[in-house]
This record gives structure tokens, sequence and C-alpha cells, in this order.
């Protein structure tokens, strides 16, 4: 008897969720448009917009409006004041070897002419907190001016993606010069392609301001006695 009891009240809360489910659908339908729901979320928000030279640019809006305090400075001389002296501000592990990768003849594997390693890092970060990476990017900003380095000079840094190359931004960002970037996994042939032979194609605009900026720019290298490190900002 109480078998059927059950099943009597479960048949009667599936007609009352159905009767709600079919009477409510239109108003859902029509309100909440799901279909565009649907669409946004296979195409994950990304929009196709044409911009004045009728190129296609995929874009995908932020919905919430970031903001920081921080944000209403427009150079790192004038955020820094405002930084805590004593929050953590980059972790690195050190590199502690670097070991050739090899292919089934035993030669070394190269990629653009430059050879494939793999890199062991340390198991433990080591944190520097702001002012300890102030007191460095300040020496090597001193450093620099000291090298003819002052106000739109155009500084090159060459090299991997490091603590040191994070500080040698920052210290071309503290003279209010220029950063010109250069991939570091670059062939001595298209590193010397890249600076100094003349291009053979037709160059674009971004290839002729690419350009421009690369010639004469003051070259920062990591020294070869300074150890690698692979930087993880907070």
């Amino acid at each position: 008897m109480s078998k059927f009891l059950v099943n009597l009240f479960m048949l009667n809360t599936k007609a009352v969720v159905n009767a709600w489910t079919f009477t409510t659908l239109p108003f859902y339908t029509i309100y909440q448009q799901p279909w565009k729901k649907l669409r946004l979320s296979k195409s994950f928000g990304v929009q196709a917009i044409k911009d004045r030279q009728g190129r296609t640019v995929y874009s995908r809006p932020c919905p919430v409006k970031v903001y920081h305090p921080l944000m209403t400075y427009q150079t790192l001389n004038e955020v820094i004041p405002h930084l805590d002296p004593k929050r953590r501000a980059v972790g690195y592990r050190e590199v502690l070897s670097e070991e050739p990768q090899l292919d089934e003849r035993g030669q070394p594997i190269k990629i653009d002419g430059k050879e494939l390693k793999k890199i062991k890092l340390a198991d433990d970060y080591q944190w520097w907190n702001v002012e300890q990476v102030l007191e460095r990017v300040d020496a090597l900003a001193r450093g620099l001016q000291a090298m003819g380095v002052t106000e739109k000079s155009k500084v090159l840094i060459y090299a991997d993606n490091s603590f040191d190359w994070f500080c040698a931004g920052l210290a071309v960002g503290r003279l209010n010069a220029i950063t010109v970037t250069l991939l570091s996994i670059l062939s001595r042939f298209l590193l010397a392609k890249e600076l100094s032979v003349p291009i053979t194609f037709k160059p674009n605009r971004f290839t002729q301001m690419t350009r421009a900026s690369c010639m004469g720019a003051t070259r920062v290298r990591r020294p070869s006695s300074s150890p690698r490190r692979s930087c993880s900002p907070v």
C-alpha cells in the first residue's frame, strides 16, 4: 500500500513539473533567448570585427571593468612610490642543468639551427620583495645610463625569459627609454639576418617599424657568469 502511495505522489509531482515547464517555455524562449547564449558558449564570446583596413579581428569583450589604483598612472616611475616595499614581487627557480636532446642517430636536435635542450629547475622558489627588485633594477638603470642610454633611447634586450630579463626591462623603463625585444631562440644565422641583412621581400609597416627600432639600439645581453633563472611574477 505504501508503495502505491509513493508512486501516486511521484506521478502527481511529475505532472505538476511538466505542466509548469510547458506553460513557461514560450515566455522563457522569448525573454531569455537561449539560442544566443548557446551560440556564445560555443564561440567563447569571441566576436569578429572589421577594422579600418578591412581586416578581420577576433575580439573577446570583457564584461567586467577592471580597475586598480595603479592603472591611473602612465609611467613606471609614477607607480614605484605607491608600491609596498616589503611585498613579495618575484619568485624564481635556479636552472640546475641543461641537457641537449638527441635524435635517433645520437645527434643534437636543432630547431632553426639552435640546439634543443632539456632544462632542470630547482624545486624551491627564491623570492624577492619589491624593495630588493627595485634595488637591482636601479643598479641596472645606472649602468645603462653610464653607457649613454637616455630618455627615448632604443635598448635591445636579447636574452632568455628569466629574472634578469624582467629586471632589465624594468631598468629600461626607469630611464623612460624604449624596449626593443628579440627572440632568444633565434639561431646565429637568423639573428644576423634580423639585425643587419637587408630584407628581400616588400616589408609591411610593422616590419619597417621593427627594423627601424633595432638599428642603432643599445644591446643588453645576459652576462655569461650570471646564472639563468626561471621567473614567476606574483
